[in-house]
């Protein structure tokens, strides 16, 4: 028995959950269409098989997974001639650098980005001369471009060696500009940190350093898998950053853990300032759809409104701690969102000079920028969208998962790209760019988005009503339409299709989405006869999958392994 199904299909039987019962997708029996709220359950479910990540979704995730326009591979040479075009362009924007690597040594328990577990020493290595070859073949175009910030982060980047980081920054950072005012930001967490591996980016030219906590709560680093942990890695680490000179040392903590209570959270966070970084940064916790079901009976909703309960009781504390310990706060109302806090909140240490640092989420309009490094995504303003696939030994054999952008692609991205960022477009400023109103572009989408609530149009800007992510989701689907997106869905699921042997038989099978749930689809091989038994096999195994946990994702690894074991157990028999 295989997992690659065969080419060809044909005599193709369809066989719905929805007969009788409640179907996987939402949808009572009698046909009628689920809400839309479903359908982006249902994809967040799915993307977790297809990615083997869940997704905290922004919009350019559907550029990233191939779901609002096709991905086209283009080559190393490709993707230089689209960047020295952008070079040569009057009044382009900022361009900001990053570094990644997506290496961790231990993945965190409930994270949704894109990690790899280190399998060897050999594995860190070769990432490093790939990334420095890849570095060296867009040298020349980094000599004629000024960066405006530098971001190194992951992953895990104190992941390297000291002597690794030191070869790094000789080579693939060596030649890169950034402009006076600009940052450059090193990434950590305190596994993995060490003194001398903040020397070595010291001595690079970093000056701002960020250090992953989480948490100072024994309870939730536990939960988190980090009980390696301890106060006086974070102590030491921050001192050490002081020691050497970077001018701007920040702590990231998560909220909305399980096992943390307002009193237990505001206590770390006074620990952590008493530490003496210059800002604390506060990130709500993105939960994945196991920890949803563990905790929340599966519900997005339940959690939301626990974390603002949550957030309403503790922000009069942390500002408390933050004003007896010398420390600005940041205001209520982005901390206080109903939906979701406002990205980071952050708590500024009085006095310090902190520059704002570098966020994809906080790019101006023209700004673009250049990802170097493993699955890390490439914005070229008006001309490109991409993403890089795992680094070849040889720079020009790499490929570049690729959307191109221009004329109204162009100008779906600008408005889904400012939509997820600032909730908002400004239509001078598309004015700008495009040569064109985004009200008269756009008028079919903004008339059904208005007539939901969900936007709003006056004479400078289009403003979209809420925050959460599945409504900025649902916005999206407005733009790119549901009909693409589920017939790209459709297409992951028929990569997953099973070839099975039942006795002498040959079957495909195969899961299929629509907007009512799963259906199943059995096809005999090509010279393979009909069997009514293992048709009947299937159906009995698809109707036991149907109440497994996980939503649609789980519903799909639950048939997938009862199938495989089912046939499994039959030939034993035979």
């Amino acid at each position: 028995m295989t997992n690659s199904p065969p080419k060809r299909r044909s005599a193709l039987t369809p066989y719905s959950e929805s007969k009788g019962r409640r179907p996987a997708g939402g949808t009572a029996p009698g046909g009628k269409r689920p809400a839309r709220g479903r359908v982006f359950e249902d994809f967040l479910s799915l993307s977790v098989l297809h990615k083997g990540y869940a997704q905290h979704f922004s919009p350019p995730d559907l550029y990233a997974m191939g779901l609002a326009e096709d991905l086209s591979p283009l080559s190393s040479g490709d993707i230089l001639r689209l960047w020295e075009d952008y070079s040569r362009s009057p009044g382009r924007g900022a361009v900001n650098l990053y570094l990644t690597v997506p290496y961790c040594l231990k993945r965190c328990r409930y994270c949704i980005f894109f990690k790899k577990l280190l399998s060897s020493p050999r594995e860190l290595e070769e990432y490093k001369d790939r990334l420095a070859a890849l570095a060296r073949f867009f040298g020349p175009l980094f000599g004629r471009l000024e960066f405006a910030n530098l971001f190194f982060g992951g992953g895990t980047p104190s992941i390297f060696t000291a002597r690794q980081l030191s070869e790094i920054f000789a080579g693939p950072v060596s030649g890169v500009r950034v402009r006076p005012g600009g940052e450059k930001t090193f990434e950590c967490e305190p596994l993995t940190a060490s003194r001398a591996k903040l020397a070595a980016a010291r001595t690079a030219g970093f000056d701002r350093v960020s250090l992953g906590v989480q948490s100072l709560n024994p309870a939730v680093l536990k939960l988190l898998g980090r009980d390696y942990q301890k106060d006086g890695m974070v102590s030491t680490f921050l001192r050490a950053a002081r020691e050497l000179g970077f001018t701007d040392i920040n702590a990231d903590l998560l909220i909305g853990l399980r096992g943390e209570t307002p009193a237990k959270f505001a206590a770390g966070f006074a620990k952590l300032l008493r530490m003496l970084p210059d800002t604390v940064s506060i990130y709500q916790f993105i939960p994945p759809q196991d920890y949803l079901d563990l905790y929340f009976g599966g519900k997005q909703g339940v959690f939301q409104k626990n974390s603002l309960s949550f957030r309403r009781q503790v922000y009069p504390l942390l500002a408390a701690a933050a004003e007896r310990a010398g420390f600005e706060s940041p205001g209520a109302e982005n901390f206080l969102m109903r939906d979701r806090m406002a990205g980071s909140v952050v708590f500024k240490r009085r006095g310090a000079e902190i520059k704002k640092h570098y966020a994809m989420g906080e790019l101006g309009p023209a700004d673009a920028y250049f990802t170097l490094g493993w699955q890390g995504d490439s914005y070229i303003p008006a001309r490109a969208f991409y993403q890089t696939t795992p680094l070849s030994a040889d720079p020009e054999k790499n490929v570049f998962m690729t959307v191109p952008l221009s004329g109204r692609k162009a100008m779906v991205f600008h408005v889904l790209r400012r939509a997820a960022s600032y909730n908002e477009v400004d239509r001078e400023e598309f004015l700008s760019l495009f040569g064109r109103d985004p009200v008269a572009v756009f008028g079919r989408e903004l008339a059904e988005l208005s007539r939901a609530g969900l936007v709003r149009t006056d004479r400078a800007k289009i403003v979209f009503a809420k925050t959460d992510m599945k409504t900025r989701f649902l916005a999206s689907m407005i733009f790119v339409g549901e009909r693409r997106l589920v017939a790209r869905v459709n297409e992951w699921l028929e990569e997953r299709g099973l070839a099975l042997r039942f006795g002498r038989l040959s079957y495909s099978a195969s899961l299929k989405y629509s907007a009512p749930g799963l259906s199943l689809r059995l096809s005999p091989a090509r010279g393979s006869a009909r069997s009514p038994a293992f048709e009947a096999l299937a159906r009995k195994v698809f109707e036991r999958s149907s109440s497994a946990p996980g939503g649609l994702g789980g519903r799909v690894e639950a048939f997938e392994k009862l199938m495989k074991y089912a046939v499994e157990a039959h030939d034993k028999a035979a």
